[in-house]
């Protein structure tokens, strides 16, 4: 790897939020993910790991509130998440000006869900482990390589790498999990444990 960068080296401003300053500005990080997708020489790999729709919930402005009232975590959350669409968005677009977006392996992952008192305790993550959390959305995308379609049965992170892999015809990996490519796949369930 040349190039990583982290919390500590990137160029954004930190966002105040709840008097914890762990947070840089998220339209500010895709800026630098812009500039580095643009220098990108191919093959590259990248994790662009959008922070917004995380606990306590930074409000990013009238621009991006699709619920007004800033005072329910909910809705900032759901604020949030109209925030990363865009970032999501401008990602996109930036690996479509010079072509790159035709010929890269598109994965979007949530790394967990979100409860909202849906049922009693159950607030944020890793109190519970109620479909709230321990849902999450995984977009893979490469039209060239991957025809539409919804997955019904249960996965799990770890099923990942085994998918790229197959996605890329690289065979013989060690790796655990199962590519959700396989017509027939054999998990039909997933092993979950809260850990706090």
């Amino acid at each position: 790897l040349k190039d990583i960068s982290e919390f500590k080296n990137i160029e954004a401003s930190s966002i105040e939020s709840m008097n914890l300053q762990y947070m840089r500005d998220e339209r500010e990080v895709q800026q630098q993910v812009e500039k580095r997708l643009l220098a990108a020489r191919e093959p590259f790999s990248g994790v662009y790991y959008i922070y917004a729709p995380h606990y306590p919930y930074h409000d990013y402005g009238p621009s991006f509130r699709i619920r007004s009232n800033i005072d329910s975590a909910l809705n900032r959350y759901i604020n949030d998440l109209n925030l990363t669409d865009h970032l999501i968005d401008k990602t996109l677009k930036t690996l479509s000006k010079d072509g790159k977006l035709d010929r890269t392996i598109v994965v979007i992952v949530g790394d967990h869900g979100e409860g909202f008192g849906e049922l009693i305790r159950d607030r944020l993550h890793g109190m519970q482990t109620t479909d709230e959390v321990q849902q999450s959305p995984l977009i893979l995308w490469q039209p060239r390589l991957i025809a539409p379609k919804r997955i019904e049965l249960p996965t799990s992170h770890v099923d990942l790498l085994p998918t790229l892999l197959d996605l890329m015809r690289i065979e013989g990996a060690p790796v655990q999990g199962e590519s959700l490519l396989c017509p027939h796949r054999k998990q039909k369930f997933v092993f979950v444990q809260n850990v706090l």
